[in-house]
């Protein structure tokens, strides 16, 4: 190895790769919703075919924050950090 380390080069020229890398960065957790009822009333709503739902109360019943993830947002410590110094190297053949 030239440099004696790892070297991963890719070249990102559109704003799809930005907004990719800021989608994995802050993407959530993986979730599902269920919800257990009883069988349909003959005079309920949804035995005349509508659906009741409520979307703030199942993002609340849904999300789940650990007690470290709580205590980082608590201390209100950075959620993303720069770790190392980029060098910029020039290009150039091998052998020149």
């Amino acid at each position: 190895m030239k440099y004696n380390a790892h070297i991963n080069v890719e070249i990102c020229a559109t704003v799809k790769s930005i907004k990719y890398l800021f989608k994995y960065v802050y993407k959530g957790h993986d979730c599902a919703n269920i919800k257990l009822q009883r069988p349909v009333q003959e005079d309920t709503a949804a035995a005349q075919g509508t659906l009741e739902w409520d979307e703030i109360k199942a993002h609340l019943d849904a999300r789940y924050v650990s007690a470290p993830e709580a205590a980082w947002r608590l201390f209100e410590f950075p959620l993303h950090d720069k770790s190392h110094a980029i060098i910029r190297l020039s290009v150039h053949l091998p052998n020149q």
